[in-house]
Order: C-alpha cells, then structure tokens, then sequence
C-alpha cells in the first residue's frame, strides 16, 4: 500500500480520535469550531495556522499538507520577501466595521519598543486644555514678558499685557539670539528665561 493511501486512511482516525479526546478537555462544539477555522485558513491561504506558526518560527514556507503529497513539509522561502515580518516603522492597516483605516506608526524611532508592548501607552493622555491652562500666563505677567523683551531690544509693540503677532515675533528673535529654538510662545518657560538672563539691557 502506497503512502498516500496509507495517509488518507490513518487521517479521518487521527482526526475522530482528536476530536473526541479533546471532549474531555473542551466542548465538543469549540473544537469543531477550530477545525472550522482552520479550513477556513486552508481554504484562504493555503496553510492552517499550525503551517503559519511553523513558517514563522522556521522562516520558510510550510504546510503540513504536504506531506500526504509526499512533498518535503518546509521548503525555502521564493525571493527575499518575508510575510511574516512586521515594520512597526510604518503606518498599519486595520480592518474593522467601518472598513479599513490606517493608524501611526507603532514605533516611534528604529530603536524604540512598539508602543503596543510600552506600558506607558495604555495610560491615559492628560488634558490638553488642563496642561494650557497650567501654563497660561497672567495679563501681568504678559506684560512683564512684553517689559523684558523691550528692554532687551526686541520691540513687542505695545505692552499691554496681551500677546499678539508682534510679541510672537519678539519671542522669536529673543529666542534665536539666546540659541534657543524659537518657538514664539508666552508661556512660563519664556518669561522664566527672561527673568534668568542676565545680558544687560539696552535701554
């Protein structure tokens, strides 16, 4: 007898027999219910996920099937092209209810971990407008901004405690004369460094 025909006749006994010790440990619906899943697969692709496991692990293309062919069950990968493989570097796609969407990266540098395996990624964001309002500075303190960066030469137009386009505009060129990447805000860092520079005055 031929071995494939020895496969085809131990395969249903080897299947019935896994089936019904599996009974024991689970019901016997779920189990179906895998193998359901597994044909699925098999009908998609070509493997169970059992042969996509082992192609991972194994870094080539495997299939059990093959085997009742009398094929070899692995054989080397065609090209370099590797399905397996994840570039947490670029967006990913998702498959969902509302159809397919893309999201960010999952890794923010080559080096650093996928944010799906960083803790610090399950936490919650804090409040943006709690964080500004933190930051956010008094009228008083505006115009003490506005007072600095006039007596240091850079014209913020009229201190008045409000900081409009021409107190931007001061805060830059502050900023790019002190080597500091110039980012126009008036917050509590600029008038803090205002306050610690002790660069003398022009007026």
């Amino acid at each position: 007898m031929s071995f494939p025909r020895l496969s085809l006749l131990v395969l249903p006994v080897v299947l019935g027999a896994s089936l019904l010790g599996a009974g024991c440990a689970a019901p016997i619906a779920l189990t179906v219910m895998s193998y359901g899943a597994d044909g699925v697969s098999l009908a998609g692709t070509g493997k169970t996920a059992t042969d996509h496991l082992i192609s991972m692990v194994s870094t080539k293309d495997c299939a059990m099937w093959r085997i009742l062919r009398g094929q070899k069950i692995c054989n080397d990968r065609v090209g370099d092209h590797d399905p397996y493989q994840v570039n947490y570097s670029e967006p990913y796609r998702s498959v969902g209810e509302g159809g397919l969407s893309y999201g960010p990266p999952l890794r923010a540098a080559a080096d650093a971990p996928a944010s799906s395996w960083d803790a610090a990624a399950y936490r919650t964001a804090p409040n943006p407008t709690a964080a500004a309002k933190a930051r956010a500075l008094t009228p008083g303190e505006v115009q003490e901004v506005q007072s600095r960066l006039k007596a240091f030469g850079y014209s913020p137009g009229i201190v008045d405690g409000i900081a409009g386009p021409q107190t931007t505009a001061a805060i830059k060129r502050y900023e790019a004369a002190r080597a500091v990447a110039p980012t126009g805000n008036t917050d509590r860092a600029t008038l803090d460094r205002l306050r610690a520079d002790k660069s003398k005055p022009t007026s």
